[in-house]
């Protein structure tokens, strides 16, 4: 299988890196650092810079994706009074504009 990881090169996301390699599937894991992953299954990306950009373009990785897994993901903690909307909209870019847009 061709497997796209969106932020697969920490806790969870290396995780299911390391078992899908393990399997032998192809992997391409798309992030800021490149922590543990194998240089040539790596591509330094940042999905933030993609959402705020005016002429998004996204990384070629595969000719035909099989699986494409999302592993960014933001929550803000604390008390309903310290939320601002920033910190909401902020989460949401990055939990479900950042998926959108990839």
């Amino acid at each position: 299988m061709n497997i796209v990881l969106i932020g697969g090169s920490h806790g969870i996301g290396q995780s299911y890196y390391n078992k899908v390699k393990a399997k032998g599937d192809q992997v391409k894991v798309l992030s800021r650092s490149q922590h543990e992953v194998d240089s040539e299954d790596w591509i330094e990306f940042d999905v933030l810079q993609l959402i705020n950009s005016e002429t998004p373009v996204f990384p070629e990785t595969f000719e035909t994706v099989d699986a494409f897994v999302y592993f960014p993901g933001s929550i803000q903690l604390g008390l309903f009074k310290q939320f601002s909307p920033t910190k909401v909209i902020d989460d949401f870019k990055l939990n479900v504009v950042g998926a959108f847009e990839c």
